[in-house]
């Protein structure tokens, strides 16, 4: 069984006599030191370590008790295992006090309790059990004191008796205000500008035939010299007219020597499309020198040229993309400013000015394409206003045309902002249509300290006979068990509501 020895120590015992002492014990001992407040010895780290090393040098279960802070923190840096409190099961262990260079201080008392405090030193005229419980009851205590100012908290919400009222006011923003000004009718503003660009491409809805399939034939030439023609593969013929159709000789053949004399050659017109499609006795000449020596005729009509329809770029493409890419770089635009607001920034839609700065597409229009791609930069301006400065001004000018004779809930205004913007100098004018529930003055701070430290029920009672009340006041306590309403003023929220519908 391990031996636990406690040792209750004064302000004037030095380091080395409690290391003295150390090694005095026998091995495998637990030594709990009990440091009094006014002692400096643990007040240093060095100091500390040094204990701790003489107890390892002992073969000491070393236990260091104080109630300062600062002391157990660095007790735990030397690796010390240090306490608030002695553990009760230790308040019957025989306690001892430092002899020679340290002071005992042993106090006289009566021999009843002497043999109830046997072998239990006293330290300043109270046992260690006294000292303890004495020390534990005054920490409940405080803990109680402190549970009683911090923990409580309520919230008060008031609903008086009101009246909707509305009005039609002109409000500004203007960039030079940080303040609203409740006179002036004008709110802070902030100028916002930003610079977008993207691509976009879509597919192209126009149409147009073109010409696809060759026209295919055959022409007779004939030998208008005594010799033998050579007519080569290529041999261009063609339709008389001021836009001919072409055909090229797809063989090499001969016409044998002697006017008169014919061969047949196969042709393909030149150009695909139906205008390769001609009659028959229409392909009247040839092209070149061969034109002195043959003449050419088609006994037959030509056939197989045709058009093919295709898709292309039309007006109407160009002017949906640059309406489709614009919208999405405004909205893109639109997100980005929305993020960098402030949360009770708004911007009027009226405010903003979007300007296309470039835009470029990859066709032309007529062009054969089946997508239609463009790449645009827009700058987008607008007007970032505050919110709650506007619902301030609001809320001054329907008391003002009340005629001071209440107060407007504030979580009861709505105010709209008209279309029309007009510029006033640095600033922008606004028309703004305000409603709000004017209800009677209600100093909060005077019912706060109405109804500290009174009870949910006594609270409530005092409330509904001072003010005209649209339904009976709400109280929530947190914890709810709590009797008491909170005596800090922070804890004691209180809210004038307009009342619900």
């Amino acid at each position: 069984m391990v031996t636990a020895n406690v040792l209750y120590l004064s302000q004037h015992d030095t380091l080395d006599a409690i290391r003295s002492y150390m090694r005095t014990l026998p091995v495998g001992t637990q030594l709990w030191l009990v440091a009094p407040i006014l002692s400096r010895t643990f007040d240093s780290l060095v100091n500390l370590k040094l204990l701790k090393r003489a107890a390892d040098a002992a073969a000491l279960d070393l236990r260091l008790v104080s109630l300062r802070g600062p002391v157990r923190l660095l007790s735990r840096e030397a690796d010390i295992p240090t306490y608030l409190f002695l553990p009760l099961g230790l308040v019957s262990t025989t306690k001892r006090t430092l002899r020679g260079s340290m002071t005992e201080r042993q106090y006289q008392v009566s021999e009843r309790r002497a043999r109830f405090y046997a072998d239990k030193p006293l330290v300043r005229g109270f046992s260690a059990a006294t000292l303890t419980l004495a020390a534990t009851v005054l920490v409940i205590a405080i803990v109680g004191m402190a549970a009683a100012v911090f923990v409580p908290s309520a919230t008060i919400n008031l609903r008086p008796v009101t009246a909707r009222v509305a009005g039609y006011f002109p409000v500004q923003a203007d960039t030079r205000f940080q303040e609203p000004d409740l006179e002036r009718l004008v709110i802070p503003a902030r100028s916002l500008e930003l610079v977008v660009d993207g691509h976009g491409d879509i597919a192209t809805t126009g149409r147009s035939d073109i010409p696809d399939g060759v026209a295919e034939g055959s022409v007779v030439f004939t030998n208008k010299t005594g010799d033998e023609v050579a007519i080569p593969v290529g041999t261009i013929v063609r339709t008389a007219g001021e836009v001919p159709a072409r055909f090229r000789t797809t063989e090499t053949v001969s016409v044998a020597g002697g006017e008169g004399n014919t061969v047949r050659a196969a042709v393909v017109s030149v150009d695909p499309g139906p205008s390769g499609n001609v009659d028959a006795q229409t392909i009247k000449e040839v092209e070149g020198v061969l034109g002195t020596q043959v003449i050419v005729d088609n006994d037959a009509p030509t056939g197989g040229g045709s058009l093919r329809s295709v898709a292309t770029v039309g007006f109407d493409d160009f002017n949906r993309l640059r309406t489709q890419l614009s919208n999405q770089l405004r909205q893109q635009a639109f997100d980005s400013i929305n993020a960098n607001l402030a949360e009770s920034e708004y911007v009027p839609p009226s405010t903003v000015e979007v300007q296309i700065l470039s835009q470029t597409g990859d066709q032309v229009v007529d062009q054969q394409a089946e997508r239609l791609g463009m790449t645009m930069k827009l700058r987008v301006r607008a007007m970032a206003v505050d919110v709650e400065s506007l619902r301030l001004i609001a809320k001054a000018f329907l008391e003002h045309q009340a005629g001071g004779t209440g107060e407007v809930i504030l979580d009861s205004v709505d105010v709209q902002l008209s279309g029309e913007v007009r510029t006033v100098g640095t600033a922008l004018e606004f028309g703004a249509q305000a409603s709000g529930e004017l209800g009677p003055r209600i100093d909060v701070e005077a019912v706060r300290q109405e109804i500290q430290r009174k009870t949910p029920d006594e609270a409530a009672q005092l409330l509904s006979e001072e003010y005209q009340l649209a339904a009976p006041t709400e109280i929530i306590l947190e914890p709810d068990w709590w009797p008491f309403l909170p005596i800090i003023d922070q804890r004691l929220k209180i809210f004038v509501l307009a009342p619900k519908p």
